[in-house]
């Protein structure tokens, strides 16, 4: 898993995160984003995607979900290049290659 080059991102987007505890994310769609290179990522790759789904990236609030731990406990933020780098750091230790991330915002 050390030599990853690509993973694959699930991005949840359109829906509400909804009750606590056992939170659930309810509604919305479900889409990939395939090939995203591990050395490239970053804010700005992220903000790409975003982008490309409509979403204005000021106003988007975005979580992973790299282990799909339960969300009361899992959920990480998206905001600062410190949450990418640990991002990435699970990506490449830990062998994920699909990345569950929530999207919520305008």
């Amino acid at each position: 898993w050390e030599n990853k080059k690509y993973f694959t991102m699930m991005l949840h987007h359109g829906g509400t995160f909804e009750y606590y505890p056992n939170r659930e994310y309810d509604g919305g769609k479900v889409d990939y984003v395939d090939f995203i290179e591990v050395e490239t990522f970053s804010p700005e790759v992220f903000h790409s995607i975003l982008s490309s789904f409509g979403y204005d990236v000021a106003t988007t609030y975005a979580y992973s979900l790299v282990s799909f731990a339960p969300l009361d406990v899992g959920l990480n933020k998206l905001a600062y290049w410190t949450d990418f780098i640990n991002f990435v750091k699970k990506v490449k230790t830990e062998g994920f290659f699909l990345c569950s991330t929530s999207l919520f915002g305008a």
